[in-house]
């Protein structure tokens, strides 16, 4: 992380990789693009 702190600034949610309140276990019959908005969301 302290060798890539530039560009990992915009890929963390504070100072997480992940959204400490979700977890993406099973997507089901979904298109990766459809789970990637998804996850993207969660930023919001």
């Amino acid at each position: 992380r302290n060798e890539y702190e530039d560009e990992l600034k915009t890929e963390l949610w504070g100072d997480s990789f992940w959204n400490d309140s979700y977890c993406l276990i099973s997507t089901g019959q979904v298109s990766l693009d459809v789970l990637k908005q998804y996850v993207e969301d969660q930023r919001e």
